[in-house]
């Protein structure tokens, strides 16, 4: 399976924070979780899941505005100007043995050209986090891939 462009920097969040929270990065176990993380940004599975857990519509309706947040700014460009993020979606992530216990914000930011467009990304990463509160989040920023997992079990509304 091959992607491309924008999902396979998703793919590369996804080994990240695997890596990140297990120690060391596996790559089997990495190839065994692509296609669940791919299949967790599809519309119709995220619909389903939020139907079987009402429980969790309050956190999915913050965590929809604050990515609505930073889908204003996907892949706004003009001749001279690249816009700050070059796309931006919601999951339900996956742990490796199927379970769901967080909601994730992904965005990959584009390089930044100039000190404004640092401060601008900075900015919308902020507001995006305001639009989190009062919700419990991490947010990780490697390089140009942005992450902001929200844990399910630390989150009751």
């Amino acid at each position: 399976m091959t992607f491309c462009g924008t999902r396979s920097s998703i793919l590369h969040m996804i080994f990240n924070v695997s890596s990140e929270s297990s120690g060391e990065g596996n790559n089997d176990s990495f190839e065994r979780e692509v296609e669940l993380i791919m299949e967790a940004f599809d519309s119709r599975l995220k619909e389903a899941l939020e139907h079987q857990h009402p429980e969790w519509r309050a956190m999915v309706e913050k965590v929809r505005t604050a990515t609505g947040i930073l889908k204003e700014y996907e892949g706004h460009a003009d001749y001279n100007v690249l816009g700050p993020i070059e796309y931006a979606d919601w999951c339900f992530y996956p742990e490796p043995d199927h379970t769901i216990s967080n909601l994730a914000i992904y965005a990959d930011l584009m390089p930044a050209r100039t000190d404004h467009d640092q401060k601008t990304q900075e900015q919308l990463i902020r507001q995006t986090e305001v639009a989190l509160h009062p919700l419990q989040f991490s947010t990780i920023v490697r390089g140009n891939i942005l992450t902001i997992l929200i844990p399910l079990a630390d989150n009751k509304f």
